[in-house]
């Protein structure tokens, strides 16, 4: 099914902070598949012209990353899925974390500190 090029930006402007709807929402408010949704979505996360999870404080960030950060790709994903976040963002938070953690295990050898893990 073809549709009209002012559907799809209506709905990808839906999916824009301040106020975005989610994937799901969109898709019952538009009346268009929850496939054809995301795969709007992701074209315009491609193009850049898209943040998903601008909106998530720090703590939800954290929480997002204990949640995923053992977790196989495809496990990450279906966390995605399941929390209305796109795979690409929640990588990037891991390797944002995982970058910070190595920081601090360098600042703490250089200065004799070891670092406890919990």
């Amino acid at each position: 099914m073809t549709h009209a090029l002012e559907l799809k930006v209506e709905v990808t402007n839906a999916l824009r902070p301040p106020l975005p709807l989610t994937p799901k929402e969109a898709s019952v408010k538009y009346d268009v598949s929850i496939s054809t949704v995301y795969l709007w979505r992701n074209t315009e996360l491609n193009k850049g012209g898209l943040i998903v999870g601008e909106l998530w404080n720090n703590e939800k960030q954290l929480n997002a990353i204990k949640m995923t950060r053992h977790l196989s790709r495809s496990g990450t994903a279906e966390y995605g899925r399941k929390n209305d976040i796109h795979l690409d963002q929640l990588l990037l938070w891991n390797k944002n974390f995982e970058s910070i953690l190595g920081s601090l295990v360098n600042l703490d050898k250089e200065n004799g500190i070891k670092l406890e893990e919990s």
